[in-house]
């Protein structure tokens, strides 16, 4: 409505920090521990370099009004706890772990970019011979990539529906896995993707 190309939103390095923590406490992939892009589509972080207490310093140098949401101080949250709990306990051990996890997003983003590179764009099905001769990480990539064009979301998919939909590429035709909103199945060569199939009502 205001013409603006993008839109701009105040994450910053500590929130990028529990992010990373979060991801990893859930057992999240390589993908989860890329934290917040700093730009993604029309959003861009333009503050996620700088810290909490840099932002706080630099409003009030300049006498800047700050807003505060209260749902912040709750430790109902996960995030929160991290915030108010873990993340002051491990800056015991290292004062600069903010900062190494911040790093370590940038670094697994960066390897994450290329390894995306190298993958097919379009992938509506794995041959399954040559799924399984690839090495161990391209081949959970691969999945996950089938999975994406199967199902058109950018989410993450779960680890152990990554491994079982990989055993059905050793397995005959017929065979299928309902993950989520799509069914993994087999046929003679490939390992395929397509919509999950609806689940019959119980008869009365």
């Amino acid at each position: 409505a205001c013409g603006a190309e993008r839109i701009a939103v105040a994450h910053h390095a500590d929130d990028q920090a529990e992010t990373v923590l979060l991801h990893l406490l859930r057992g999240s992939g390589l993908d989860g521990l890329c934290g917040m892009a700093p730009r993604r589509g029309d959003i861009i972080r333009p503050l996620l370099m700088v810290t909490k207490a840099e932002l706080a310093a630099y409003a009030s140098a300049r006498d800047l009004p700050v807003c505060h949401d209260e749902t912040n101080d709750s430790r109902r949250y996960s995030r929160n706890r991290i915030r108010l709990d873990l993340l002051p306990q491990l800056q015991a051990y290292n004062p600069a772990i903010t900062a190494d996890l911040n790093r370590l997003a940038d670094i697994v983003r960066a390897d994450e970019a290329f390894l995306d590179d190298v993958l097919p764009e379009d992938v509506p099905a794995l041959d399954k011979k040559r799924l399984l001769a690839q090495p161990l990480a391209m081949q959970r990539r691969l999945i996950r990539r089938l999975w994406q064009e199967a199902t058109g979301s950018r989410q993450d998919l779960p680890f152990h529906y990554v491994e079982t939909i990989r055993d059905l590429a050793a397995k005959g035709a017929g065979k299928q896995f309902q993950c989520g909103r799509a069914c993994a199945y087999t046929t003679r060569t490939a390992l395929c993707l397509g919509p999950a199939v609806p689940r019959r009502g119980r008869q009365g």
